[in-house]
């Protein structure tokens, strides 16, 4: 869990900051930008390379040819757009991943946690 090595890190910050109520100060010091961007890149990626159809291949061998291996990364070959992957991340896993951090903070301390409809836009 993300939240609770960087609760471990700096127990004082993240308690005063559940004290105030303020939501927005513990989104800003569990995101990491850099970290984020990285998860983008990779998703994408990944998806661009395991989200081929083979089937589309010409020829089956152990070795593609380059105009093989072309018409494999085609986008006529894709199972799903990879930008499609990428933004599911981005718009969906990234900020659920953030509201549920925030929710385990504030029951880590004892304290019932806002709604999230006061803050989840917060988290994208």
């Amino acid at each position: 869990f993300v939240a609770e090595s960087k609760y471990q890190k700096n127990p004082d910050l993240y308690s005063s900051l559940i004290k105030q109520g303020d939501v927005e100060g513990i989104i800003n010091s569990l995101t990491n930008k850099e970290v984020e961007i990285s998860v983008l890149r990779r998703s994408f990626i990944k998806a661009s390379r395991y989200g081929i159809d083979i089937s589309c291949s010409s020829k089956l061998s152990p070795t593609l040819s380059k105009s093989n291996e072309e018409n494999n990364n085609s986008t006529s070959s894709r199972k799903i757009d990879p930008i499609l992957i990428a933004d599911i991340y981005r718009d969906m896993i990234i900020p659920l991943t953030k509201d549920v951090e925030v929710r385990y903070l504030f029951h880590r301390n004892g304290v019932s946690p806002p709604p999230p409809d006061t803050y989840y836009h917060l988290c994208r």
